[in-house]
């Protein structure tokens, strides 16, 4: 990572403030890196950078959780927010999305949206569901197909390293 590598140096302000979008797409190592280049606007207070977040759990894919942004630097008492409504997508194809999220991770997540009342946990069947309540643009049911493995895939695994 380039702060280990810097030797300890502090790194040069480069910009006043910061406009992040997507940053569930960064790991830690980045977000710090980049929230390190804002200037803090009361030197005296460590967590003082203007920056601008967008971080949505429901689209973190990696399962890391929200960040303590404290430790980035950030001051977040009374500046953040939660968007309520979605038109990025069809609520079946985010309904979709969510639930395999929450299948193939193993964060508690979710649990913050079912609180601010933007999921509900229904039964399908046998089956818990997550059904969306920030989105209700309509559309088809998205396509589910499984494949085999693809061969490719089979035959890096039996290669030895030189």
């Amino acid at each position: 990572m380039f702060i280990e590598r810097n030797g300890g140096r502090p790194i040069e302000d480069r910009c006043n403030a910061l406009f992040i979008d997507e940053a569930q797409d960064m790991g830690p190592s980045m977000l710090r890196l980049l929230l390190s280049l804002v200037q803090q606007n009361d030197r005296a207070d460590p967590n003082s950078r203007a920056a601008n977040i967008f971080y949505d759990n429901a689209q973190n894919i990696y399962g890391t959780g929200t960040p303590k942004w404290s430790e980035y630097g950030l001051d977040m008492r009374g500046r953040s927010t939660v968007m309520r409504e979605s038109f990025r997508s069809t609520k079946p194809t985010i309904e979709f999305a969510v639930n395999v999220l929450d299948h193939l991770s193993e964060t508690e997540e979710h649990h913050e949206l079912i609180d601010l009342g933007l999921l509900k946990e229904v039964m399908r069947g046998d089956e818990s569901w997550l059904e969306v309540a920030f989105n209700q643009v309509g559309g088809p049911k998205p396509l589910f197909q499984t494949c085999a493995p693809l061969a490719w895939h089979r035959n890096r695994r039996r290669r030895k390293s030189i």
